[in-house]
This record gives structure tokens, sequence and C-alpha cells, in this order.
């Protein structure tokens, strides 16, 4: 349902990123940028604060990306989406493709300070440290929430973690967005 009603809405407030970094962020929708979000987008403007727009465009739709510049909005970020179905997963077992030197799990509260220290730790490159609006202390901070909220469900659903001689060597959190879809959040 959520996911309908940001397609309705277009533009959609970012909660959780604007709250953190104490401005009214925004993301549009749409794969397209057209004059009709432009007029939506300068109406949302002239009724609210606005201190930031995203706008994640598909990067063949050239003639969106050139409006899109033409409007102001400068390229901060690039993503790929990756789509598998679920009759192409590979049936691996874990525990004897690993050896006994790593591990999966699933993250609990007892694994929040070793993940938030991680996610302190990486160099991010996403949408907010290419960004010279955001300060490199402040994206540590956010980074190190996101995954910490996450453990428990409060932003994306779960988190997954690789663990190799005792240490956190990585992970990724994954947010439920239907029966049979999902999205990673952080990797």
């Amino acid at each position: 349902i959520k996911r309908v009603i940001n397609i309705l809405q277009i533009i959609e407030y970012l909660e959780w990123d604007s709250k953190f970094f104490k401005k009214n962020i925004y993301s549009i929708t749409s794969k397209c940028y057209t004059k009709r979000i432009e007029y939506r987008l300068n109406k949302l403007i002239e009724k609210k604060s606005v201190d930031l727009v995203y706008f994640l465009c598909p990067e063949a739709d050239k003639k969106s990306l050139k409006y899109a510049a033409e409007s102001g909005f400068i390229q901060v970020d690039q993503r790929l989406t990756y789509l598998i179905r679920a009759n192409s997963f590979l049936d691996i077992d874990l525990k004897s493709s690993l050896n006994s030197n790593y591990s999966i799990v699933k993250s609990t509260a007892e694994d929040s300070l070793e993940l938030g220290n991680l996610a302190k730790e990486i160099k991010w490159t996403t949408r907010y440290t290419n960004d010279k609006n955001f300060d490199s202390e402040s994206i540590e901070k956010f980074y190190e929430e996101w995954v910490i909220k996450s453990i428990v469900g409060k932003l994306d659903d779960a988190v997954y973690h690789i663990r190799q001689n005792g240490e956190i060597c990585g992970f990724i959190s994954i947010k439920k967005m239907g029966i049979n879809m999902g999205s990673i959040g952080l990797v």
C-alpha cells in the first residue's frame, strides 16, 4: 500500500533522513522528470520549506536527465538495480562452502556496537557522501544509526553479517517491499 501511495503522490518526504540531518529532504518517486512533475515540485516548494530534492532516473532516459539538469538538478549518485527471480536461486550449502573461519548470521542487538562502528569506518559512496550539503561526521553517524535501527527493524527490516575469525567484516540490510520483493539498504 505504501508503494502505491508513493507512486500516486509523486514527491515523497524522506522522514528519517530529514529528521536526522535537520533538513527537509524529498525524493521524486517518478522515474521521469517532466514539466508536469516540475510544476508539482514548484507547488510543493511554494507551500513548504524544501532544502533538498532527490530524483532517481534510469540512465537511458536522456530526455528526463537533460530536463532535470536544465532545471538545476546535479548528479550526486549512480545506482544499479538488480532483479533476481526465486526460481533462479542457487541452492548453496553455506556451511560446506565456507570454512570454519567464516559465519553468516542474522544480526541482533548484541551486534549493534560492532556493526555501528563498522558502518562509521566504511568509505560510503552515496548521494549523501557525494553531496556537498552534508559533512562527513554527520554522514558517519547517519550510517551508524541506519544499521543499528535496521537490526531491530526500525528502518530496514533485518541485517545479516559475516564474521571472519570472530570479527564482523561485512553486512547487508534488507527491507521487505512486499510478499515477493525486497530492497537492499546498505551493503
